[in-house]
C-alpha cells in the first residue's frame, strides 16, 4: 500500500484511500494508562459498529510505549 510505505499513515492519506469505509460505532472504549504514570506507556481500544452497508464491524487496537502492537478490524461478509 502506497500511503504506508513509509511506515506512516497520516490522516490526508488515510482519508484519500479509494477503499476507504466509515461507519458508526457504538459501544466503544478507550483505557489509556500514559507515561509516566505507567511505563511502559498503554493505550486500547474496543469498538463494535455498523457501515453503510449494514455490515457488522469489530476493532481492537493496542499501542504499547507510542507503538502498534495489535490492530485487528473484523468485518464479516
Amino acid at each position: 500500500m502506497a500511503a504506508a510505505a513509509d511506515n506512516l499513515l497520516t490522516i490526508g492519506e488515510l482519508r484519500a484511500l479509494p477503499s476507504l469505509v466509515k461507519g458508526w460505532a457504538a459501544p466503544w472504549s478507550v483505557w489509556l494508562e500514559p507515561s509516566p504514570v505507567r511505563t511502559p506507556s498503554v493505550t486500547r481500544m474496543h469498538a463494535r459498529g455498523m457501515l453503510p452497508s449494514a455490515r457488522a464491524f469489530v476493532l481492537d487496537y493496542e499501542e504499547v510505549n507510542f507503538t502498534i502492537t495489535r490492530f485487528d478490524l473484523r468485518v464479516p461478509r
